[in-house]
């Protein structure tokens, strides 16, 4: 579609893309109506495309099971010293091979996973017994999010292949 588009849609400006990209807009019109239509069928498709992207993770995560190491937890700083290609970034061994200040900035780079899940408070009034319900919804929310990421984020560190 990219190539398509840019022959034959090309937009010839500095600021905007090379091409309009016209399978985006249709997307974004789509989502818009929807949306004019009613709160239920909005909810209807948040909900079916959260189910597809857990199905997927957890796809992802049943399949990288199959393929986990523990010895990539275990890397001992010997091992580490003995690898000549310097273009791996392969911190020093161990468990945490890049300390503290390397867990930090993953932590930091994963807080985008949680950000939103404070809108549940905001659509309150359009909930049946918002005092239990908008408690529930974040902590389930904050729980579902913590296990998903950590359990993804466990396989692929097993999984990651032998750096000898």
């Amino acid at each position: 579609m990219k190539n398509f588009f840019k022959e034959h849609l090309p937009l010839h400006s500095g600021i905007f893309s090379e091409y309009a990209d016209l399978f985006a807009m249709g997307l974004c019109l789509i989502i818009t109506l929807l949306l004019t239509i009613g709160i239920k069928e909005s909810a209807l498709l948040n909900s079916v495309l959260t189910a597809v992207n857990l199905i997927v993770v957890t796809t992802v995560i049943i399949a990288g099971l199959t393929e986990v190491n523990g010895h990539n937890w275990n890397i001992s700083p010997n091992e580490i010293g003995n690898i000549t290609n310097s273009t791996m970034i392969i911190g020093k061994g161990g468990f945490f091979p890049f300390g503290i200040e390397g867990t930090l900035a993953g932590a930091a780079t994963c807080f985008y996973a949680f950000v939103g899940f404070d809108l549940v408070a905001t659509a309150g009034e359009e909930t049946k017994n918002p005092q239990r319900a908008i408690p529930f919804s974040i902590c389930l929310t904050l729980l579902v999010c913590s296990i998903v990421y950590c359990s993804v984020s466990i396989v692929i560190t097993l999984m990651v292949r032998d750096l000898l």
